[in-house]
């Protein structure tokens, strides 16, 4: 697991395409992101939630965690 911002984010093994893979969780909305190891798999989850904090302010709309 990641945390970021007060988001927690998913590490899975996808083992059909063997990258590594996650989504943010506690979240209505579904994002996700895919590295090839770790680092690159934690770099894409802070990438992921800032995306989302930058959708919802444009879409002025709370970024809200369950």
């Amino acid at each position: 697991m990641f945390k970021y911002k007060g988001y927690i984010g998913s590490a899975e093994v996808d083992t059909e395409s063997c990258v590594l893979v996650g989504r943010l969780l506690f979240i209505q909305d579904v994002i996700g992101y895919s590295g090839s190891d770790l680092d690159s798999l934690e770099k894409a989850f802070r990438e992921a939630v800032d995306d989302y904090l930058q959708t919802c302010a444009l879409e002025e709309r709370k970024c809200l965690i369950d």
